[in-house]
């Protein structure tokens, strides 16, 4: 949706996703990645910190592997160099 120009609707969603699965990083990351590509870096790094955070509890508690909360931390330092 995001790479369509369609940002308005990306955005919906992935807030519906958050809602419906707040302790997955899934809908933060895909929101942050919205809100990075718009231009609104603060608040994309408040989300990817934030899943950035689910996933390391994810990966504590063994409910994910390794390679995803590194992904995480990768989009971090991308929306930190905006």
């Amino acid at each position: 949706m995001l790479e369509g120009g369609e940002a308005l609707l990306a955005e919906r969603k992935f807030q519906e996703l958050m809602i419906a699965q707040p302790e997955e990083p899934d809908g933060y990351e895909g929101l942050a990645l919205v809100y990075g590509e718009l231009g609104r870096k603060e608040e994309a790094l408040v989300l990817i910190e934030h899943a950035v955070a689910l996933a390391r509890d994810l990966l504590r508690r063994d409910f994910i592997d390794r390679h995803v909360l590194d992904e995480l931390l990768a989009e971090q330092r991308r929306i930190e160099s905006m």
